[in-house]
């Protein structure tokens, strides 16, 4: 029964949390919108920030509530001030929208009651990960085939120390049994000698940053839940090539389950890269 109903809280949190790529939406937090800061006001607190949607820029106007105090990475907090939202700077905002009185008529305003500052693009995480520079191309080619080289030489970034054990696991058992006939797979220490990485790490990019999310649910037995990013990624001359991307929630505790994710994966990719 704890396991039916960890599988639907699992279900249920996934359906919660917007897709990385949306720009404005409503969750269960609030309504956000992540977008470029075009203007900030320090006398009105008002913040202008510009965001795609579709074919069209659209605009978002909201006020920063008053005292505002950002969360630093050292887990202290300071008040924010409005000078630091520069235009170009791309951040996501939390807001609510709140009737108040402006000149004698009832008017809506979105109060802003938290900012996230983004890096230059959804990928900043993944290339502070494997030591590259801010400006490194990435692009997402999931249709792309495995390098050619026998045997692929893979070097391992994975923030879980189960998932790594299982994955060298897993070498060894697809070398003995596979390998002759499909490609043989070699984990290398070195990132230069690698024709890929493999890639796993707590927390996302893009989506909300759940890092130690609390369920608190009476009844579950779960204590807590992180979103964690897999990735099988290639490096060429024009940049990364990110193959392969999957989004989970699971607790750090419990991380392995999430173990075998990319392991299947290479196991498909390699036996689709032998037929051809």
């Amino acid at each position: 029964m704890n396991c039916m109903r960890a599988t639907f809280l699992i279900v249920l949190v996934l359906t919660c949390v917007p897709v990385a790529l949306a720009q404005k939406v409503s969750t269960v937090f609030g309504e956000t919108v992540k977008g470029v800061v075009v203007t900030a006001n320090e006398a009105t607190r008002e913040i202008t920030l510009a965001y795609p949607d579709k074919d069209k820029t659209q605009t978002f106007v909201g006020v920063l509530e008053s005292g505002y105090k950002q969360k630093l990475r050292d887990g202290t907090f300071r008040e924010l001030a409005i000078s630091e939202l520069k235009p170009g700077l791309r951040v996501r905002v939390f807001y609510k929208q709140k009737t108040q009185m402006v000149n004698g008529r009832k008017v809506k305003v979105a109060t802003i009651n938290r900012i996230d500052f983004l890096g230059r693009d959804e990928y900043t995480r993944l290339r502070e990960i494997l030591d590259l520079p801010p400006s490194f191309p990435v692009t997402r080619v999931e249709s792309a085939t495995l390098p050619a080289g026998d045997p692929l030489k893979i070097y391992l970034s994975l923030a879980a120390p189960e998932i790594e054990k299982r994955f060298l696991r897993w070498v060894k058992q697809w070398n003995a049994y596979d390998g002759r006939k499909y490609g043989r797979v070699e984990v290398v220490s070195d990132r230069a000698q690698a024709d890929m990485s493999a890639v796993f790490f707590w927390g996302m990019d893009e989506m909300f940053d759940f890092v130690s999310f609390p369920m608190g649910l009476q009844g579950y037995g779960l204590h807590e839940m992180s979103p964690g990013t897999a990735q099988l990624v290639t490096k060429d001359a024009a940049g990364l090539k990110i193959l392969w991307l999957k989004l989970v929630f699971e607790t750090p505790e419990k991380a392995e389950e999430l173990q075998g994710l990319m392991e299947k994966e290479l196991e498909k990719r390699l036996k689709a890269r032998a037929r051809k």
